[in-house]
Order: C-alpha cells, then structure tokens, then sequence
C-alpha cells in the first residue's frame, strides 16, 4: 500500500462536506464555502439551515437541506431553491430526480419543468440508484432492477431495512442497521457487519472506507479487509478526479492510498475485465485472452492477445515446416502456454505488429508464400508508414514471377517505385511504364537517372505529352536521343514544346547535322527561316 497524507487546518466546525472537482465544498457556521486543494476560498455564501447532501454536476452544486432542494452555479452566491418537491437526486451523465413517483432526466436545473419522463410507477417508491443502464428501484418491502422495459425483483434484498445506498460502476453500497451490503451485477452479494463504533462509510475506487475509531479498508470487489489506517474521522469524501480521500476529525486529512495490485489481482480472479482495463489496459488484455482460451473462444482469444503487446515467441523453424508441408491446421507452440494454427498465428502477429511493430519481415514472408496479397498489402502500408524496412524481399532467391507479380507491386508502390517502372520497361509493358510514371512522379527517387534508363521508350511510343515529360527533366539529352534514332514525330512534338526556339537552335542543327536522313534537312531549312519567328510552334 502506498500512503501520502497532509493535514489540513480549518477553524471551523465542520458539519458537512463534499470533494469534487479539485474543490472542497464545505458547510459550517450556516455558512457553504468552496476552497481550493491549496487552501483559497473562492466564494461563500450564507444558508439557513443545517444540509444533508451535496452533489455536483457540472457548474452545479445541488444540496439537500430539511425543506428541499437547492442549487447555485459555482462562481455565483445565488442560491436557488427547487420548487418541486423532489424526493432523491441521482447525479450521472444526466441529473435523474424522483418526483410525484416518476423518475425524470434533466441537464439543466433552470429548465427542470422540462425534463424528460423517464418512468412512472403504480406504487410509491422509496428511493432509486442507477448502475450502468440498469435502473434500482426501492419499494417498501422489495427491490426492483429494471432495464428495457424488462423487470424483476431483486430477492436477495427482500425485506432488508435501508438506511442509505450510494453507487459505484455496478456496485451499489446498501446501508442497514447492522451491515453494508455490497451488491454487484456481476457477482453474489456481500455483506460486511458494521464495527460497534461507527461513524460511516466513504466510497472510493473499487474502495470501501468505513470509519470507526481506526478506518478499516475493504475491498469492494471481494468485501476482504485488505488495510486500516490508524486514525479516527467522523466523516469522509472522495475525490474520482484526483484519486484523493478526505476525512475530517477537527481537522481535514487529505490522503492519497493506492492499491492497485491487490484491487487488479480481485478483479481479474472474479473475471471482471471491463473494470480491471482501466488499471492495467495491456495486462488486462493478456489476462483475457487466456480466459477465453479457456473457454474455446479463440478468434476473441487472438485479438485481445495481440493488443496486449506481449511478445510472441514462437519456433520460426516449426512455421516454415508447416508452410512447406501446407499443414496449415499443424499446431505451433507459442510462450504464451497456448497451440496456434499457422492462421492463428498469422492473425495474432497481424494485430500484435500493430502494437509492438514486432515480427514485421517474418510475417510478410508468410504471408508472401501464401499469397496472401489483401493481408500483404495493409503489411506493406504499415511498414511504410511506420518506416520499417522489410529485408526478405530484396534476396536475390525471391524474384518477381506471374505469381508473385502483384505482391511486388504492392512492395513497390510503397517502398521503391522506380522498380515498378523498370520492370513495365523490361518487360516491354510501355504502356503501363508511361502510366507509372505520370501517376508517381512525386515519389520517383532520382527522376534524371530512371529517365535516361528508360529513354528507349521514346522509340516504342510517339507521344507530345511524354516528349514534354522527359524534356523538362533532360532537356536537349533526349533531342540528340530522337535525332540519332531518326524519331521524326517525336522529333516534331520536341520542336512544338520547345518554348524558345533560338535558345537552343544550335543544338538542333548540331543534332541534325549527325543525321542523313531527308526529313531532317527540311526540318533544318524549316527552323532557319523561322528561328526568329515566335509563333513558330503554331506554324509547326
């Protein structure tokens, strides 16, 4: 157990008081005063009569005092009274009222004529407590739980004399004359007796502090004493924001208590994981997972194994067996006590990648020799977005064939797309090679030396649009490239896009020169007579 406590000095004594928020809300001398966790009172407003209860919902603070309800703003001394004669307040994400026997729900304490009905009852009840969606309702000899318009009695608590009931996640703490009764929706309830010196009980965290001439700690979950502190308060308040528990015994102790492991360890042994998630989220995940091995639950088992960023070891020779022997349903063995199919496993480093960024190249070996490409595909994303460098692609052994040829592309589309180009050229695919490279043009790494690679495709395809293309990166390279290969058209689409005839008509004629071929003399006496014309693309 970790322990850190400050006392705090009030002059004052303290008939009632609240924790919320950062806040202390504190009524003494008919007077309400909200102070700061360092001391400063922000305001303080005066009241009439001794209060019994205060809730706080958002800027509100409601309080219960012997003629009713009131409320004011935080901010504001303006104290408000509530004139209807409400029964119970229940505060959640909502403010929940009993009310001539129905239950309504409301945001706004100024618009409280307009709430919203949310259930009316043929017989009086005594009081009502929400846990989850699951509406309590008490009547004078039995207990109603209700959700969906589906009700039944709770029996177990038939007939038992309630002194107060305050609410936690799904536990519900029931006051009685000589118990606390501690009823889950979950588990079996549990009754813990009341110490002969009893001055009351506080809520905390999956926590039960009953004060007597010692606090004695409880366990909510298991109703087990798991500490005491050494030290008498006659009343208590919780604070869930900054996990802090105030007592006040003449003076005002702020203590800060964590048991975790002990609270952790209770709720994984009675399996209730939603809660114990939110103490240890991968822990809990991994706790899960063997639970729902346990009961044949394998898809949810692998998917909870994953998140819990456990590393998975497993024998890398054992899965390259199964792969060549295409005993997909073999068993392998993993450290996590469990078998796994090969497409269990397959799954579980997917999601467990993801978490851990662990086991990355293996994976897309696998998934490669299964031609696996949708699985693939997301793996490459991933790496590529997480930059992680798959090595078993590039060995020599694993070549691009009519198989694996969309495997590579997906590689390549991420990794290195001058390859995907490279190989359209190669493999005589010029269409798709010119495609390419309009469609990547920003991640083409080394644009000028892909280029000149593949400037024979000048050759294979008469195009303006690729002349264009591959003069704005080499400018007069590729001319002398369509003159020595006698590419009279494109030589044709050159002269058109070339902004500034004269600025390069050297070149031209040089290029020219080196050429026997007819058509390159006319185009010769062509560009003399018009060099210095600058429509003359248009005449072209």
């Amino acid at each position: 157990m970790e322990r850190f406590v400050i006392p705090r000095k009030i002059s004052a004594n303290i008939e009632y008081f609240h924790c919320s928020s950062k806040k202390l809300i504190i009524s003494a001398k008919n007077k309400i005063w909200i102070i700061s966790l360092n001391g400063k009172i922000y305001s303080e407003i005066s009241i009439i009569e001794k209060i019994l209860e205060i809730k706080t919902y958002k800027s509100y603070v409601i309080i219960k005092m012997e003629s009713g309800y009131y409320y004011f703003i935080l901010g504001d001394k303006t104290i408000t009274k509530i004139d209807l004669e409400i029964k119970q307040i229940i505060v959640k994400k909502h403010i929940y009222f009993l009310w001539n026997n129905n239950i309504y729900r409301t945001s706004s304490l100024k618009n409280i004529h307009n709430s919203e009905l949310v259930e009316t009852f043929k017989y009086p009840i005594l009081g009502f407590t929400i846990l989850e969606n699951y509406f309590i309702y008490f009547l004078k000899d039995k207990v109603i739980i209700s959700k969906d318009d589906i009700s039944e009695e709770i029996s177990c608590l038939a007939g038992i004399e309630i002194i107060s009931v305050s609410e936690y996640l799904h536990w519900m703490i029931i006051e009685t004359d000589k118990h606390l009764i501690i009823y889950s929706l979950y588990k079996d309830p549990i009754a813990i007796q009341k110490p002969e010196i009893y001055y009351g009980v506080v809520r905390g965290k999956y926590i039960l502090y009953i004060l007597s001439d010692n606090i004695n700690i409880h366990s909510m979950i298991s109703g087990n004493k798991i500490s005491s502190l050494k030290l008498t308060a006659f009343s208590g308040s919780y604070d869930d924001v900054t996990d802090t528990l105030w007592l006040y015994s003449t003076i005002f102790y702020e203590i800060r208590l964590k048991f975790t492991e002990i609270i952790y360890n209770e709720l994984i042994k009675y399996k209730l994981y939603k809660s114990a998630v939110n103490i240890y989220s991968e822990r809990t995940y991994y706790d899960y997972a063997l639970h729902l091995f346990e009961i044949h639950e394998r898809k949810k088992a692998i998917y909870f194994l994953g998140l819990s960023k456990r590393k998975i070891e497993f024998d890398y020779k054992e899965v390259l067996n199964t792969l060549e022997y295409k005993k997909q349903e073999y068993l392998i063995k993993s450290n996590v006590n469990v078998f796994l199919t090969l497409d269990e496993l397959i799954e579980l480093l997917t999601i467990n990648l993801k978490a851990t960024k662990r086991n990355y190249d293996f994976l897309s070996f696998v998934l490669y020799r299964l031609n696996r490409h949708k699985k693939l595909k997301k793996i490459f994303e991933f790496c590529h977005t997480n930059k992680l460098d798959i090595k078993f692609i590039k060995r020599k052994k694993f070549q691009v064939n009519n198989t694996t040829e969309k495997i590579f592309f997906y590689y390549w589309n991420y990794f290195n797309i001058n390859n995907k180009i490279l190989y359209y050229f190669n493999n005589e695919r010029y269409d798709e090679c010119w495609k390419a490279l309009n469609l990547y043009k920003k991640e083409i790494k080394d644009i000028n030396s892909l280029l000149r690679t593949i400037i024979n495709i000048l050759t294979k395809k008469e195009s303006k649009e690729m002349v264009k293309y591959f003069y704005y990166y080499l400018k007069e390279e590729i001319l002398y490239f369509i003159v020595e290969y006698q590419l009279i058209t494109n030589l044709k689409y050159y002269l058109e896009i070339t902004e500034d005839i004269s600025y390069n008509t050297q070149a031209i004629f040089k290029a020219i020169k080196m050429s026997n071929h007819e058509i390159f003399e006319e185009i010769y006496y062509f560009i003399l007579k018009y060099k210095n014309e600058n429509d003359l693309k248009y005449e072209l």
